[in-house]
C-alpha cells in the first residue's frame, strides 16, 4: 500500500497569461497522506507569476497550501519546505500557468 493517496489531478482553469496565444493552463494535485511522513518540496513562482512576452499577460502564480485532519485553516507553505505531515493531511499543489504572448486585443 502507498503512503498517499491522490484525491485530484485536475487542469488549473484560467491560470494562464492572457495574449494573442494564452499561456498553458497549470494543474493541481491534492493528496491525501496515510500515515506520518516528512515531505520536501522545491517549487517555483509562488511568488512572482511567470511573465508574459510581447505584450502578453502574465501568469497566475503557484501555491503550496497543507490542511491538518482536525485544523479548519489552510497552511501556506511557500515554495521551499520539509514539513511533517500526518495521516489524513490533505496538501494541495497548484501550479503556475504559462505567461500568455503578444496582445489580447489582437486575436
Amino acid at each position: 500500500q502507498y503512503p498517499a493517496r491522490v484525491r485530484q489531478f485536475a487542469i488549473r482553469q484560467d491560470s494562464g497569461g492572457d495574449g494573442l496565444h494564452r499561456g498553458g493552463n497549470g494543474v493541481t494535485r491534492e493528496i491525501e497522506f496515510l500515515k506520518s511522513l516528512d515531505v520536501s518540496m522545491l517549487t517555483q513562482h509562488r511568488t512572482y507569476p511567470p511573465k508574459g512576452i510581447a505584450g502578453g499577460s502574465p501568469a497566475k502564480c503557484g501555491g503550496n497550501t497543507l490542511k491538518r485532519e482536525n485544523e479548519s485553516t489552510l497552511i501556506d507553505l511557500g515554495p521551499l519546505v520539509q514539513v511533517r505531515v500526518e495521516a489524513h493531511d490533505v496538501l494541495t499543489i497548484q501550479t503556475p500557468g504559462g505567461g500568455g504572448y503578444g496582445q489580447a486585443n489582437g486575436r
